[in-house]
């Protein structure tokens, strides 16, 4: 069955680590291809094109851009920022390279945008970390997806992954904080700030699929030098009232 979301837009940033990310990327666009008709913009970050196969295989179905970018680090936010930007509909999903969700809830959590609220979760924090082996399962039917029991459990309050928001609504709480660099609690300080905005949030039961990949620099807490300085920022937004907060935001140079 293949869901019409034709108001929403599927957010893919993608930068080249391992070969793994070629082979989840390719799993994560034919899952949503297949399931869903929506447009789909993709956004590759690196010294150099690693995705040629992909984008030669869905060239009539997404819409590709390559930013060449040489620096050290992942600047996940600066560029999910872009790509919101160029998005033209009125609801857009953030959706990672290496995540997959139940259609049907998937479904729901955009519905809930069309019906006014701000962001929306397809699943209600449960992240499951698919074993390798378990991978090509998601390339057919979602009878045939993985029991969470035969899944490791990477977080149970989980708040990315895949996250529809009103494309207004998350303009006004000042797109994602670019003060956070490569990956740790920028998903998380996005949705607290919206919480504290008072931007509705609806959550749709169920868990999430994470296809299982080597963690590096740009995902791994350990490895991943602007991590303590993430948690700092995160740490520093929760401690903000309402007005420094509205102060803080009308100050992101990005907005």
């Amino acid at each position: 069955m293949k869901y019409d979301l034709r108001n929403a837009s599927f957010l893919i940033l993608v930068k080249y680590d391992s070969l793994e990310r070629v082979r989840n990327l390719n799993i994560v666009l034919n899952f949503l291809i297949k399931h869903f008709d929506a447009a789909i913009l993709m956004l590759e970050i690196g010294k150099t094109r690693h995705f040629e196969q992909q984008i030669n295989l869905y060239k009539d179905t997404i819409k590709y851009e390559f930013i060449e970018d040489g620096s050290d680090f992942f600047h996940r936010t600066k560029y999910l920022n872009v790509l919101i930007k160029k998005s033209r509909t009125d609801v857009v999903a953030i959706t990672d390279a290496d995540t997959i969700c139940h259609p049907a809830n998937i479904r729901r959590a955009y519905q809930f945008v069309l019906d006014g609220v701000a962001v929306s979760l397809p699943y209600s924090g449960l992240f499951l970390d698919v074993p390798e082996s378990l991978i090509p399962n998601f390339l057919h039917s979602p009878k045939q997806f993985p029991a969470p029991g035969s899944c490791n459990v990477l977080y149970e309050d989980g708040t990315g992954g895949l996250v529809f928001f009103d494309k207004k609504s998350i303009a006004e709480a000042g797109y994602y904080n670019e003060y956070f660099k490569s990956w740790g609690h920028e998903d998380r300080e996005l949705l607290h700030r919206m919480a504290m905005l008072d931007f509705q949030k609806k959550v749709v039961s169920g868990h999430m699929y994470h296809l299982h990949h080597p963690r590096y620099q740009d995902s791994h807490p350990v490895k991943n030098p602007y991590f303590n300085d993430n948690c700092k920022e995160y740490d520093k937004v929760k401690g903000m009232d309402l007005e420094e907060l509205k102060n803080y935001i009308a100050d992101f140079e990005w907005i």
